[in-house]
């Protein structure tokens, strides 16, 4: 069991927010899905099921991570490493 670094209460696990845009045509009196779909965009959350907030966690390796024992750890690390990579080849 982890701690959320939101609430910091106890928890087993996370819960993954999909949310979904999907556009359809519609000529005034019919929707067509089929004919006019256009491609759809994804948003995906991770957030802890008791406070429901959005935690800092990119994938499904990541949540893994983090639901292990000291998986927060290893997840701040990773994302200082990749801020201090990425201020690097901007002084460049």
């Amino acid at each position: 069991m982890v701690k959320c670094p939101k609430c910091y209460k106890d928890i087993k696990g996370l819960n993954l927010m999909v949310i979904k845009i999907k556009t359809i045509y519609f000529d005034g009196e019919n929707f067509d899905e089929d004919e006019y779909l256009y491609p759809t965009d994804t948003t995906e959350e991770w957030v802890c099921p008791e406070c429901e907030e959005v935690l800092d966690i990119e994938d499904d390796g990541e949540a893994t991570e983090f639901l292990e024992n000291d998986g927060l750890k290893k997840i701040v690390k990773e994302k200082i490493n990749m801020i201090k990579e990425k201020n690097k080849k901007c002084t460049k």
